[in-house]
């Protein structure tokens, strides 16, 4: 049986990473650190880009 080596573990969760930007991407967005909340229906978004894009394609707001 094959098992990747991943020595980059999370101080937050239990989850590892077998390189250090995997885990700095994991801590930044997955682990809710910096998880953006849209508004209107709460729906967690994983970057600032994605809060526009969400408002006008699932509430045809334009932030713009």
């Amino acid at each position: 049986m094959f098992f990747l080596k991943k020595p980059f573990p999370c101080m937050y969760c239990e989850r590892s990473y077998k390189n250090k930007s995997s885990l700095n991407r994991h801590v930044q967005y997955d682990c809710g650190k910096k998880r953006l909340l849209c508004p209107i229906c709460q729906t967690r978004l994983l970057t600032r880009r994605s809060l526009p894009k969400h408002m006008l394609f699932v509430h045809g707001i334009s932030t713009r």
